[in-house]
């Protein structure tokens, strides 16, 4: 398998994200998505997956108040593939850099805690 949308269709094997229960997941506010997400545009240009907030910094966009979507399965949701972290949102940021550099279609959430982690994990492809 590979995930670069270029090539291949990698959403046909996985759980649409829109099946994990929302509410067994943090907000977004809640995450270490509404950190500085400064140094992320510097790398990928990827202005459509950052919001500004009123105090002037860029923050991670949120859809559906838990998820951010990766620009490769943005104008087609369904096609993007759950991808679940723990904690703050333990490697966010190198998650959301790596989906927009390789192409992949990625929608990443945080659980609420490791006991969600562990149970949607299995639960779902």
């Amino acid at each position: 398998r590979q995930y670069n949308t270029s090539f291949h269709r990698p959403d046909a094997y996985f759980d649409t994200y829109t099946a994990i229960d929302s509410t067994r997941l943090k907000t977004c506010n809640e995450t270490s998505l509404m950190l500085n997400q400064q140094s992320f545009l510097d790398i990928t240009g990827d202005w459509d997956g950052l919001a500004m907030r009123t105090q002037g910094n860029l923050v991670g966009r949120c859809w559906g108040g838990h998820w951010w979507l990766a620009p490769s399965c943005r104008s087609e949701p369904e096609r993007c593939i759950p991808v679940l972290t723990g904690g703050h949102g333990w490697y966010l940021p190198e998650t959301m850099q790596k989906a927009v550099v390789f192409q992949m279609p990625l929608a990443v959430a945080t659980c609420r805690d490791r006991d969600q982690w562990v149970e949607l994990g299995m639960a779902h492809d």
